[in-house]
């Protein structure tokens, strides 16, 4: 298995850069609009800090993951993976036939599964 490459892992940082960025500018931007309603209490400047930042950060790094996954080639390795013929499955050491479900309309109109 090769190692990541160099342009990705460049990538990803930026995008996580990005991301801690926008989470900078966002949570102002939040407490600015809760505050033309009326004061903000300690308590609710914490958790809309909190909970915007990490929200932004979280997702947006869930996907630049899923962005460097793919653009560093480790996606290659596991689409490349052995797979089964059809109609087989391996089930540990054994390898065993799938028998395909019935259509609903033939269980409808036998009246039972077997």
């Amino acid at each position: 298995m090769q190692g990541p490459k160099t342009p990705a892992v460049a990538q990803f940082r930026r995008q996580i850069a990005y991301l801690v960025l926008a989470g900078l500018v966002s949570v102002p931007a939040a407490l600015a609009y809760l505050a033309s309603y009326g004061p903000v209490s300690i308590a609710l400047a914490l958790a809309v800090t909190f909970g915007v930042f990490v929200s932004i950060v979280l997702g947006g790094g869930l996907m630049a993951a899923g962005f460097y996954s793919s653009a560093s080639g480790l996606d290659d390795v596991v689409a490349a993976a052995h797979v089964e013929p059809a109609g087989t499955a391996a089930l540990g050491a054994a390898t065993v036939a799938v028998q395909p479900i019935p259509p609903l309309s033939e269980v409808q109109q036998e009246g039972s599964l077997l």
